[in-house]
C-alpha cells in the first residue's frame, strides 16, 4: 500500500512538472480567450457641439463583438438624461454587430460644457465593461459676440447676435436710446435671421462718455430683448471737472 501511495505521489509530481501539462494548459487558456467573446465601440467619446437649451440631443455608437461567442450586454448604466435605445441582455452574435442609439435631454442643463457618460457590463471575461461619453455645449438661444461696445465717432463697431443648432430663434431689429448713435441690422446669410450681423456707430455728438444702450429685439419668449453698452473710447473731450480742480489748485 504504501509502495502504491509513492508510486502515485511521484507520478502526480511528475505529471504537474512535464512541460506537455503546462503546453496544454496554456493551449487551454489562449483558446478560451481566443474564443470568449471580445468588443469595441467605433468610438468612445462624442462631442456635440453647441446646441440651445431644451434641444434633444441624439446620436448611435456602434458596439461590435470581436470574438467568437456571443456577447452579452448585462447591465446598463447612464448618467441623467441619458436615454439607451437598446434593453439590458441583449446579446451581440460573434463577429457581429449592433447599434446603441443614446438621446440626451438638454432642458435642465446650464449653459456652459457637459458630458455624460453610459457604462456598458458585459459577460466577457477580457473586456467586461466600457464607458462611452457624449459631451455637448449648451447655451441660451441666442449667442452675442460682443457684451460692450467703445466707439469713435469715425469708426463703426460691428456685432454679431445668433441662434445657437436647434433654436428657431431669429432677430427681429435694433434700435439705440442715445439720438447720436446709428444702427444697422442685415442678415448674416442664415435662414429666418437666424444670424444677425449689427453695425453701431457714433456720429460724434451729444456725450462725453455713456451713449446709453444698443438694444437687440429678438422672437426668443425667455430672451426677448438684448442690451449691449456703448461708450466712447478714447474720450472726445477732456474731464472738466478735473480741470476745474486744477484751476483752483493753483
Amino acid at each position: 500500500m504504501t509502495m502504491q501511495r509513492q508510486l502515485h505521489d511521484m507520478t502526480h509530481r511528475a505529471f504537474l512538472s512535464s512541460p506537455t501539462m503546462w503546453c496544454g494548459a496554456a493551449l487551454i487558456v489562449a483558446g478560451c480567450m481566443f474564443l470568449s467573446p471580445r468588443w469595441r465601440a467605433d468610438i468612445a467619446s462624442r462631442h456635440m457641439g453647441v446646441v440651445a437649451r431644451g434641444t434633444p440631443v441624439t446620436t448611435t455608437f456602434t458596439l461590435r463583438n470581436q470574438g467568437l461567442l456571443p456577447l452579452a450586454l448585462t447591465r446598463l448604466e447612464a448618467d441623467c438624461g441619458i436615454t439607451l435605445g437598446v434593453k439590458e441582455g441583449v446579446a451581440i452574435p460573434a463577429r457581429s454587430e449592433i447599434e446603441l442609439p443614446v438621446s440626451l435631454q438638454t432642458d435642465r442643463l446650464s449653459d456652459g460644457e457637459h458630458k455624460s457618460e453610459i457604462r456598458i457590463l458585459t459577460n466577457s471575461p477580457l473586456q467586461s465593461s466600457i464607458t462611452l461619453t457624449v459631451a455637448v455645449a449648451v447655451r441660451s438661444e441666442l449667442i452675442q459676440s460682443a457684451y460692450d461696445l467703445a466707439l469713435t465717432s469715425a469708426v463703426p463697431q460691428e456685432f454679431t447676435v445668433s441662434a445657437v443648432r436647434g433654436s428657431a430663434v431669429h432677430v427681429l431689429g435694433a434700435e439705440a436710446t442715445h439720438p447720436h448713435v446709428l444702427v444697422s441690422v442685415h442678415s448674416g446669410g442664415q435662414p429666418k435671421g437666424t444670424s444677425a450681423d449689427i453695425s453701431v456707430q457714433w456720429d460724434g455728438e451729444g456725450a462725453m462718455w455713456d451713449l446709453g444702450n444698443v438694444i437687440v429685439h429678438t422672437s426668443s419668449p425667455t430672451m426677448p430683448t438684448i442690451r449691449i453698452p456703448v461708450r466712447v473710447s478714447p474720450p472726445a473731450n477732456p474731464e472738466p471737472r478735473a480741470t476745474a480742480e486744477r484751476d483752483h489748485d493753483s
